[in-house]
């Protein structure tokens, strides 16, 4: 069971959320709130798995209760819902450790799809923004963490030197080596 929490400042739209999400058997509401705060109290009492988070709300907004709320419930994947189109707002949000950003103008089917993509950690963004967060992210231009890589580098020279094959080498994790039983068959794949 999936246990969900639900913050918006609008009783009617939790209301609405609560009809969407009750229609689902492996969804459970655990919790509501109307601010931030409230979110970060229920959070910590109720450890949700999912929390669909409005963006603009009284006392405390979405983005800060996105910080609280993953302070005290680490594991919930919060989803921010808005009427916003703005990517700067889906940045925000997903800088801040959000795993989705949904237009509140969406069917009930992609907000339980998104729910379902939270529940395994993957990100969903709203059609007409995705494409644009992910140009904004693209544009970073981020470091190579050149540390790491070298770390791999060298650890893959000495596994060869060592005699190991290609696979036994590609099985081996960056801190801990994975042990492959000696049958194991690798399979080519079709392009």
């Amino acid at each position: 069971m999936v246990r969900i929490m639900i913050v918006d400042d609008h009783a009617l739209i939790r209301r609405v959320i609560r009809d969407v999400i009750w229609q689902e058997c492996d969804l459970e509401i655990v919790a509501e709130a109307c601010n931030g705060y409230e979110a970060e109290t229920q959070a910590a009492q109720t450890q949700p798995d999912v929390v669909l988070m409005d963006l603009d709300m009284p006392e405390c907004g979405g983005l800060e209760a996105t910080e609280l709320v993953l302070a005290c419930s680490p594991h919930s994947r919060i989803i921010i819902l808005s009427a916003s189109r703005c990517e700067q707002h889906a940045v925000s949000a997903i800088q801040r450790g959000a795993v989705g950003y949904l237009i509140k103008d969406i069917e009930p089917d992609t907000l339980i799809y998104a729910i379902r993509c939270a529940v395994h950690n993957e990100l969903y963004i709203t059609r007409p923004l995705a494409s644009r967060v992910l140009a904004h992210f693209r544009s970073l231009q981020l470091p190579v963490p050149v540390d790491a890589v070298q770390r791999r580098i060298t650890l893959v020279y000495k596994q060869v030197g060592a005699g190991r094959k290609g696979w036994q080498v590609g099985a081996t994790g960056y801190h801990h080596p994975i042990v492959m039983p000696k049958r194991t068959t690798l399979v080519p794949v079709a392009q």
